[in-house]
C-alpha cells in the first residue's frame, strides 16, 4: 500500500530532473548485514539543535507494527500546513481509522497536534518534526554498504532505475529536494534484498569505505510508500544518522522545505 498524499492530494514533489536516467539491468538477490543500534547516537545533538521536545511513549508495542502508523501520521501532518482529515491520514498510513485515532490521541496528549472542524493539524510543525527526529528509533531492516566509482547521484539513479520500488534518501535525497552540500553518501530503501554487483558496485565495510547504504526490508514499511525520493523527515533523520556538521545544516534545510509545503 502506498500513501496518496495529503492536503488535497498534494504531497512533496521531488525535483526528479536532478536524477539522471540509466538503462536498467537484471536484479539479483544477496543477503546483507543486520541492523545497528548506533542510529540513536546523534540524538543529544539533535535535541540541542531543535530544543526541548516531548519524550517518546514508553509503553510497549503489543501487536503488529503499530509504530509504523505513528511515523506515517507524523510525516503527513508535518508536510501539510492545512488540516488533514483522519480518513486521509489512514489512507496514507495504510491503516484503519481506529488505529490512526489511537495515534492522534497520543499526539494530542503530547500537545503536538489538535483537531479542528476540517481535520487534524499541528500548530507547531517544526516542533512536531523535532519530535520525530528525536523519537524515531530507525527504520530497522537489513543493511549493506556498497562502493562505486561513479558520482553518488549517478549511483542512486542507476539503482533507482533498475529497482523501481526503491526509495532514495541521505545526501542523494536531500540534493534532490533541497540542494545544499555535494552528495558523498546515499541511502536506498528497498522492500527486498539487493545484490548490486551486477551494476558495478562492490561490497564495503561501512561508511568509511562505502558510498551507498542499502536498507532492505525495513521494519518501518512506511518509508517505502514514498515515490522514488523519501519523505523529508526520513531524509533529515538519515542525514543526522550519517553525521557531520554540514549534514546537520542540510537536515535543517530539508525540514524547512517540508514546512513550506
Amino acid at each position: 500500500c502506498r500513501g496518496r498524499g495529503v492536503a488535497g492530494g498534494r504531497g512533496v514533489r521531488p525535483n526528479v530532473a536532478r536524477l539522471s536516467r540509466r538503462v536498467p539491468t537484471r536484479p539479483v538477490v544477496r543477503a546483507a548485514a543486520g541492523h545497528s543500534r548506533r542510529e540513536a547516537a546523534p540524538r543529544q545533538k539533535i535535541r540541542r539543535r531543535y530544543g526541548r521536545v516531548a519524550r517518546p511513549d514508553p509503553r510497549p508495542v503489543r501487536r503488529g507494527r503499530p509504530a509504523t502508523v505513528t511515523w506515517s501520521v507524523v510525516r503527513s501532518l508535518v508536510v501539510s500546513s492545512q488540516p488533514v482529515r483522519q480518513v486521509e491520514l489512514a489512507a496514507n498510513a495504510c491503516a484503519t481509522q481506529g488505529r490512526v485515532s489511537q495515534v492522534l490521541s497520543t499526539l494530542v496528549d503530547r500537545g503536538l497536534v489538535r483537531r479542528d472542524t476540517s481535520g487534524w493539524v499541528s500548530d507547531d510543525r517544526a516542533q512536531l518534526a523535532a519530535w520525530f527526529i528525536d523519537s524515531y528509533p530507525g527504520p530497522g531492516g537489513i543493511e549493506s554498504w556498497w562502493f562505486h566509482l561513479d558520482p553518488v547521484m549517478t549511483q542512486t539513479s542507476l539503482v533507482a532505475d533498475t529497482y523501481r520500488s526503491s526509495v532514495l534518501s541521505g545526501d542523494a535525497g536531500a540534493d534532490t529536494i533541497a540542494p545544499w552540500r555535494s552528495p558523498t553518501h546515499a541511502v536506498v530503501y528497498s522492500p527486498v534484498l539487493l545484490d548490486l554487483t551486477s551494476l558495478g558496485f562492490v561490497p564495503a565495510d561501512g561508511v568509511a569505505d562505502g558510498s551507498l547504504l542499502v536498507v532492505a526490508a525495513p521494519s518501518d514499511t512506511s518509508v517505502l510508500r514514498a515515490e522514488r525520493v523519501a519523505d523529508p523527515l526520513q531524509i533529515a533523520y538519515d542525514l543526522h544518522r550519517l553525521g557531520g556538521a554540514d549534514r546537520a545544516e542540510a537536515a535543517d534545510r530539508v525540514i524547512k522545505f517540508a514546512l513550506q509545503q
